[in-house]
């Protein structure tokens, strides 16, 4: 879920890029100049599917339409200011977004979590709650914790519509939660979908180690994440849980091991983590143990709480030696 940018710095630079359009158009020539454009009193501006009663009308120019500043910036809940001294344009999103009538808040996008997961607020450890952007929306990222197990929701801002479902809970039971491709579901099963990533490279089960078997969503689409290793070669696959159809295949090699080394596996990891830390597993909620790659090496990123503290490791697969170490308290 990346997404870390606010949606008022989005959204001021979605505004200032129709007024950069003018302004860099100008600053090219250096002088101001007289230009015949055409006023747009017919064209309808919406700002997130509601009409906007604009005080000045629309420019079309040079086959490019201008709208005024003023007017949009605050019907995205902006304050405008224009200094005459430098002639500069001045946009700034309010402090919070919760406010702007055209979004959910952020406690309504937590409760649609938390119905979504059966769970209630009293049950459950919040780790994330904050608002994004993704593909030109405005999202929350909420994530929380039960039992162990991690949930990770992206919600649409707009419509409140879950957008996305991640974490441990959700990859562990996504058979369970959309189809186990037993006749109780419209999808293949997590077993199938590993048939046929194993089939289409050629290997047998007994050949690999499975690394990563998850569901997840693509534009709109339920797809089973499947991710493996055999020997010095890494294979991800992304497979339709629909139809089975393979969507994507990668594979690389990587440096760090041969075809006669054993990875230490996650539960070692974790071990070596919380040693480092100087806790112990009753004493800390784990909220992502996986395994990743960075710079062809295959590594663990193993990332706990611990009374308001968080830590974030990084652990080579193969020499247990930790990589990075983050400690991050609230």
């Amino acid at each position: 879920m990346m997404k870390q940018n606010r949606w008022k710095k989005s959204v001021a630079a979605l505004t200032m890029a129709g007024v950069l359009a003018l302004g860099m158009a100008a600053g090219a020539a250096v002088v101001r100049q007289k230009i015949t454009a055409e006023l747009r009193p017919d064209i309808t501006v919406k700002v997130n599917g509601k009409v906007q009663d604009l005080d000045k009308d629309a420019i079309s120019y040079n086959g490019s339409t201008y709208l005024p500043v003023r007017a949009i910036g605050e019907a995205v809940g902006m304050d405008v200011n224009w200094d005459s001294s430098t002639q500069t344009v001045s946009l700034d999103g309010a402090s919070n977004w919760d406010d702007v009538d055209a979004y959910i808040t952020l406690a309504n996008a937590k409760t649609i979590a938390l119905e979504d997961a059966g769970l209630s607020a009293s049950k459950v450890t919040f780790t994330k709650a904050e608002s994004g952007w993704d593909d030109g929306r405005p999202v929350y990222d909420v994530e929380f914790t039960y039992n162990g197990k991690s949930y990770d929701y992206e919600i649409c801002a707009w419509t409140g519509n879950i957008i996305s479902r991640d974490g441990q809970y959700w990859n562990d039971n996504w058979d369970d939660n959309w189809g186990n491709g037993n006749g109780n579901g419209n999808y293949i099963g997590m077993a199938r979908a590993k048939t046929i990533a194993l089939e289409d490279v050629g290997l047998s089960a007994s050949k690999v180690t499975f690394t990563k078997t998850q569901g997840d969503w693509d534009d709109g689409r339920k797809v089973y994440d499947i991710e493996f290793v055999s020997g010095s070669t890494k294979y991800e696959y992304e497979i339709a849980a629909a139809t089975g159809t393979v969507l994507k295949r990668e594979h690389e090699s990587w440096s760090g091991g041969t075809s006669s080394s054993t990875a230490i596996g996650v539960e070692k990891a974790k071990t070596i983590a919380l040693n480092d830390a100087g806790l112990s597993a009753s004493q800390v909620t784990f909220t992502k143990a996986q395994t990743d790659w960075d710079d062809g090496r295959m590594e663990y990123d193993v990332e706990f709480r611990s009374g308001g503290i968080e830590y974030e490791y990084e652990i080579d697969a193969y020499s247990g030696a930790i990589l990075s170490r983050d400690v991050d308290r609230d």
